[in-house]
């Protein structure tokens, strides 16, 4: 999995974390999952396919998925 969430996001802030402690309280290894936080946006989900997944960086989000997902799948 690969969670996305941006610092201004509407979403809940605490849902990443109660996410994260579900994933944990059944086993799954923090490894296993990967959690990306854009700072300084507000954007939600696919808005970030396009845009840079780190700062500095000029890899977009959408490679930044696809990379994991090839080495986890």
């Amino acid at each position: 999995m690969y969670f996305i969430n941006a610092q201004y996001d509407p979403m809940p802030l605490h849902q990443l974390s109660d996410i994260q402690c579900a994933l944990g309280g059944v086993g799954v290894d923090s490894s296993k999952y990967q959690v990306l936080t854009i700072p300084l946006s507000s954007e939600h989900a696919f808005q970030y396919w396009r845009s840079a997944g780190a700062s500095g960086s000029a890899v977009t989000t959408g490679t930044l998925v696809i990379n994991f997902l090839n080495a986890h799948l």
